[in-house]
């Protein structure tokens, strides 16, 4: 590089000169590009960021082929597999892109930006701009030069080539927000692998822990339980829910009862989720009605954590809440999704924790076998109570929530710290998860 030379820095910090590129070739057997010149260097080039300009600055990083002036060559009269190999590992290397999991399945596009949202790529027209913006091409045909993008009748072949998607890391879920592996370590910004479903891109912050307790505790202390047991339980609700991708099939259901309404169930499900995406639906008496319901919600947010099955009433002619379908999805690795009207069926790892809550009735034996019960007991006129904490459920909890969450953390933190000690008293039919 000459004095004159500037270096521009892309988005994953690595230098590279303006100065043009030398011009290489894909690779192909006898074949060299050597001796003709790139039409992308032929042409007038200016950093896009450093040129003057009235408009406002943009949003979203420069595309890395802005800056990047060097051509992939694809060869049209080679065969497909050694262009797809090549022009993944070209795309691989902007370090934005992965392979989603499933056969075939397409790419996911993950970028460190928080603007930018995870996007799964599957449209032969979104790979089209994904390439424009990360790798100038090059089509040579029988020697000469015959266009500038990769020819749309190959994008969708792409798309399901194990031979282009095993260049790309493969990634199981993208989330900005961090949780703990299987061996539990916590996962820190960018790529985390610990093995199949649980390979991580973690597009947040790194993760905050705090030793104390203060804001878990200050919670706690407003709600009224009835008795110390559910005090705990509802810590160990909400430890249940960071850790949901932890022993699949093996979470207790939350079943959380009050003496009156309004006596703070909801609140205990909103202090349990924590910033985990949750839903709610209405208990139904008729099992396939939940059932539905319960699928329907599920599939229509993939990233759902927690499934609150809000306010179970006792229906005419019952004597318990009860459901065979909850039974079933709780003690499930993999849970089979289906009900009419929801789509075709589907599996997925079972990292969801089912809630109950009702003021009326009893909860069958079967569910309370794989429940963790909280029980409130309120006293006096609810409407009335002076909360010291303002109200818990709409100030308290999204206003400190970072904090409660980090403050869960540093309770597995410590736990880790002592060696991962079992209760071996406890007694439940999940045995190992309660300990």
């Amino acid at each position: 590089m000459t004095p004159e030379s500037r270096e521009i820095v892309p988005v994953n910090g690595t230098p590279r000169p303006t100065d043009a590129p030398t011009e290489t070739g894909q690779g192909s057997a006898g074949r060299t590009t050597s001796d003709r010149t790139s039409y992308a260097s032929d042409q007038a080039y200016v950093d896009a960021r450093r040129a003057p300009s009235s408009s406002p600055s943009p949003d979203y990083p420069p595309p890395r082929a802005v800056w990047d002036r060097e051509s992939f060559d694809w060869f049209e009269d080679t065969p497909p597999v050694e262009n797809a190999v090549g022009l993944g590992r070209r795309l691989a290397g902007a370090g934005d892109l992965y392979r989603a999991t499933p056969y075939a399945g397409g790419l996911v596009l993950g970028s460190a930006f928080p603007n930018i949202p995870p996007t799964l790529i599957k449209d032969p027209g979104q790979l089209a701009a994904v390439i424009a913006d990360r790798q100038r091409v090059r089509v040579i045909k029988k020697g000469n030069v015959t266009g500038n993008s990769v020819p749309p009748r190959h994008l969708r072949t792409l798309l399901a080539s194990e031979a282009f998607l095993q260049q790309f890391p493969p990634v199981d879920i993208v989330e900005a927000r961090p949780r703990y592996l299987s061996d539990f370590v916590l996962t820190r910004p960018g790529y985390n692998d610990a093995g199949y479903g649980q390979r991580i891109l973690h597009t947040g912050d790194e993760p905050r822990v705090e030793p104390a307790h203060d804001y878990v505790a200050r919670f706690l202390d407003v709600m009224a339980f009835a008795t110390e047991a559910d005090r705990t339980n509802t810590v160990a609700a909400a430890l249940t829910v960071l850790l949901r991708n932890h022993r699949p099939g093996e979470k207790p259901c939350l079943v959380v009862t009050s003496t009156k309404s309004h006596g703070g169930k909801e609140t205990i499900v909103v202090f349990a989720c924590g910033a985990t995406p949750f839903t709610s639906v209405s208990y139904q008496a008729t099992d396939w009605a939940l059932e539905r319901a319960f699928v329907g919600a599920v599939k229509h947010d993939p990233d759902v954590g927690l499934v609150d099955v809000e306010n179970a009433r006792l229906q005419r002619g019952q004597t318990q809440i009860r459901s065979g379908f909850l039974e079933r999805f709780i003690t499930d690795p993999r849970p089979l999704l289906f009900a009419t009207g929801t789509g075709a069926p589907a599996r997925r790892r079972n990292e969801v924790v089912v809630a109950i809550t009702t003021n009326f009735g009893t909860v069958s034996g079967d569910l309370m076998n794989r429940g963790l019960p909280i029980h409130l007991d309120p006293v006096g006129d609810v409407a009335a109570r002076v909360s010291p904490i303002g109200n818990p459920k709409l100030e308290f909890l999204p206003g400190h929530r970072d904090r409660i969450e980090a403050e869960l953390r540093g309770m597995v933190e410590r736990w880790k710290a002592a060696g991962r000690p079992l209760d071996t008293k406890v007694r439940h039919p999940f045995t190992v998860r309660p300990r």
